[in-house]
């Protein structure tokens, strides 16, 4: 499977919650089973633009680093550029024949609302499965019900502290039983 998180680096989202949210997803990395034939992470932070994009892969520890390094933007809430750039690296780097998850994480309502739904239907008509996380009491729901596939792939956390608990619980219901990927035809020298 490969999974890309799509992280709002906005101002609204502040400095310190920034630094929250970068260890949560750190934190979680182990319960993504990250791997080389498991699951395979891509990581994009949009604020007025995207700012910072990690490519897939299957190395745990060099993704864990990577997502502690990033820096915090703090600007614009462009959602619609983050979920493009997501859905961009699905075509460009995707594994073919493995599931397309993207996961994304905001804190408010996108400054382009109607880009924002446009580009979760784009990401949705190229086979990915989306998942929206709101976080806070300032996440717009039909936002959120518009980006995610479904209304059971709509998910609340009241405050970053406990988006790491919302974000076990969606990783638990898709990367269960998710079967190893055979590699060996990539690793061809």
């Amino acid at each position: 499977m490969d999974i890309y998180l799509v992280v709002d680096g906005s101002g609204s989202v502040k400095a310190a919650r920034f630094e929250l949210m970068k260890q949560t997803l750190a934190d979680i990395l182990p319960d993504l089973n990250v791997s080389p034939s498991v699951v395979n992470l891509g990581l994009v932070v949009y604020s007025e633009k995207v700012y910072d994009v990690l490519p897939l892969t299957g190395d745990a520890t060099k993704r864990t680093a990577e997502i502690l390094a990033l820096p915090f933007p703090g600007s614009y809430t462009s959602t619609d550029l983050g979920i493009a750039e997501a859905t961009a690296m699905s075509t460009r780097s995707g594994r073919s024949g493995v599931p397309q998850k993207t996961i994304v994480i905001t804190d408010g309502i996108s400054g382009e609302p109607q880009q924002t739904v446009a580009r979760a239907t784009d990401a949705k008509n190229a086979g990915i499965d989306m998942y929206s996380v709101g976080v806070g009491g300032n996440a717009n729901p039909q936002e959120l019900d518009n980006i995610a596939s479904s209304v059971d792939q709509v998910h609340l956390a009241d405050t970053f502290d406990v988006l790491g608990d919302v974000l076990r619980d969606i990783v638990k219901g898709i990367c269960n039983g998710v079967p190893a990927v055979d590699v060996s035809e990539r690793l061809a020298f």
